[in-house]
């Protein structure tokens, strides 16, 4: 059998993003005081694993706090 491959709709360059997630909103702040704390760190994967670690610590109020502020 053959198939047909289908037209994909062109993506409109105009549309607007959606906003972010409140993981990325608390990433945003946590990255300017782990960069100001360790200078040294280059390495993205070490500032996303930080901040991964960091965000599963916080309580359910925090971070429904940060999620309302999105």
């Amino acid at each position: 059998k053959t198939t047909k491959k289908e037209k994909k709709a062109k993506k409109d360059p105009n549309k607007p993003k959606r906003p972010p997630s409140a993981f990325f909103v608390f990433l945003e702040d946590f990255r300017k005081t782990f960069k100001a704390e360790n200078p040294n760190v280059k390495a993205v994967s070490a500032v996303g694993k930080a901040g991964g670690e960091k965000w599963k610590s916080l309580t359910k109020a925090v971070s429904n706090a940060i999620f309302k502020t999105c």
